[in-house]
């Protein structure tokens, strides 16, 4: 569980969290087959019907792709944020 809050806490932080698709795409890209859904279950609270808890490598490999943007993080917003409707 408290991988899921620390996990939503820096999608909010980072202002990514309204595009699970581009999360997802990043997560793969460090080895993390997570769907759309999967993110949705890793950033729901504890007590939502979707909630599944996130495996520490998962959040590991968002960490990883924290890193690739080298502090960039308005590139990372800016690539999370495209085509968001």
């Amino acid at each position: 569980m408290q991988n899921n809050l620390v996990f939503a806490k820096m999608l909010g932080v980072l202002g990514i969290n309204r595009n699970d698709e581009k999360v997802a795409e990043l997560l793969k890209a460090n080895g993390i087959n997570a769907t759309k859904s999967k993110i949705k279950a890793w950033r729901s609270p504890p007590d939502s019907s979707c909630f599944r808890g996130m495996p520490d490598i998962a959040l590991m490999a968002f960490f990883e792709a924290l890193k690739d943007y080298n502090g960039d993080f308005q590139r990372l917003k800016n690539d999370c944020n495209q085509n968001v409707r």
